[in-house]
């Protein structure tokens, strides 16, 4: 059985598996380049989806990041299927959002 390797999303900080993600890498130059086979050299960024590609502006550590085009179907739907790290195990939310209910006050 082998395990698929889980990487964080630079823009909405969720753990995803590594094929459900967008990687890019930094040339020399400076310039981002969208890495889609997942192969050039250097340390990646990692990006769940267009939104969080566009909330990179912010962000000084991915200047210019949000200026890449990106092909289009290359985001995968990841609203379902976000992980979370709990030791040495994995845990898979099924919902992303607020982690309590509201409670009713009855």
């Amino acid at each position: 059985m082998t395990s698929t390797p889980i990487r964080q999303c630079v823009g909405c900080r969720n753990r995803f598996e590594k094929p459900r993600l967008v990687r890019f890498t930094r040339s020399t130059g400076g310039a981002w380049n969208v890495d889609v086979r997942a192969q050039l050299p250097g340390r990646g960024a990692y990006l769940c989806s267009a939104q969080c590609l566009g909330g990179t502006k912010k962000n000084k550590k991915y200047r210019g990041l949000s200026l890449v085009e990106v092909p289009p179907g290359l985001w995968k739907d990841n609203a379902s299927a976000a992980f979370v790290a709990v030791g040495s195990s994995q845990r898979k939310i099924v919902a992303v959002g607020f982690s309590r209910p509201e409670r009713s006050d009855e």
